[in-house]
């Protein structure tokens, strides 16, 4: 084990980029290990087998395909109708998109991101500091995190059901975490 840590902090600081380091220590350990090769594939792959772990790429393809079919720009001008008579309207735009992205992104720095790159040149705009801008976007995107179904209550409601009670949707059992975040976009 200690030579599979070895072998990725050498081909760390020989410039080899994160993954590929990862990738050859783990396949290191197996070879010196002397196990069989269908033991690699095995974990490799039942990792992919997991619904839980498959909403995270789905979630991320969710948001791209916002972004690219013109869904968030349509949101943003929504959210600025909604809190456009309000003082310092862009950030009230920020928290309510990111109520409304959390429903669907599921994932607080996808989240976070979109906004910094679609709200970010706006506030610029505008006439805002970009460090305000920054700080108003990321915070924001926060919110995301606690409005179902996101990445950290799918994996925790996974796990919290289990095996235990498969007669228990997670749809059900999320259901009733929906009423803090709403809360808390009520009162921002």
């Amino acid at each position: 084990m200690f030579i599979a840590i070895g072998i990725f902090f050498v081909f760390l600081l020989l410039g080899m980029p994160v993954a590929f380091s990862i990738g050859l220590s783990g396949f290191s350990f197996f070879m010196i290990r002397d196990l069989p090769m269908t033991v690699l594939v095995q974990k490799s792959i039942s990792t992919s087998q997991s619904f839980t772990m498959l909403a995270i790429p789905l979630f991320i393809l969710a948001g791209n395909l916002m972004n690219s079919c013109g869904i968030t720009k349509r949101l943003m001008r929504f959210a600025n109708a909604c809190t456009g008579h309000m003082y310092g309207n862009i950030g009230q735009v920020s928290c309510l998109m990111s109520t409304l992205m959390g429903g669907v992104s599921g994932s607080a720095v996808a989240d976070a991101s979109m906004e910094c790159r679609i709200l970010g040149p706006e506030m610029t705009r505008l006439g805002y500091d970009r460090g305000w801008s920054a700080a108003i976007n990321g915070l924001s995107g926060l919110i995301v995190a606690t409005i179902p179904p996101s990445m950290g209550l799918i994996i925790y409601v996974h796990g919290w059901l289990g095996p235990r009670r498969p007669d228990v949707r997670a749809a059900d059992a999320g259901r009733h975490l929906e009423r803090p975040p709403l809360r808390l976009q009520a009162r921002a």
